[in-house]
């Protein structure tokens, strides 16, 4: 929380820096699903849409680790359409970086106009999870 007086990244930054796949920063994102709704998100929106079909693209890649106590389900969110992670749920407890690849035409929405990512995690208790080179891939 880097909104908060009393956040230790007040006016500051979360980006982490230690823990990364690629390039210098990774986006952290740390949840609290104890209480109701019981999801945590973050999401990037796009103003204007942007088209995720030029060049032949195919393939949204979400790279990600996590720390070995976290728990709870990972999921995206493209224009609102909820992709569940397909690998091993206990992959949101490693700590190796995993790429999540999802094949954009299974989605089901238009990709022309992507207007909104939301990447999320339900259920489960407390936990970190890192998230880095969200590409998009042929």
């Amino acid at each position: 929380d880097i909104w908060s007086v009393d956040s230790p990244h007040f006016e500051g930054t979360i980006m982490e820096t230690a823990n990364v796949h690629g390039g210098a920063q990774a986006m952290p994102i740390y949840y609290d699903n104890t209480s109701a709704p019981g999801i945590s998100e973050v999401d990037r929106t796009f103003t204007p849409g942007r088209n995720w079909t030029i060049e032949g693209v195919t393939t949204l890649v979400v790279h990600f680790r996590g720390e070995a106590d976290n728990t709870g389900d990972l999921y995206v969110e493209i224009n609102g359409v909820k992709v569940p992670y397909d690998g091993d749920p206990a992959d949101i407890a490693g700590r190796e970086w995993i790429a999540w690849e999802i094949d954009l035409a299974s989605v089901g929405v238009s990709l022309t106009n992507i207007t909104t990512l939301t990447i999320g995690i339900e259920g489960g208790q407390t936990g970190v999870l890192y998230v880095d080179d969200v590409i998009l891939t042929r």
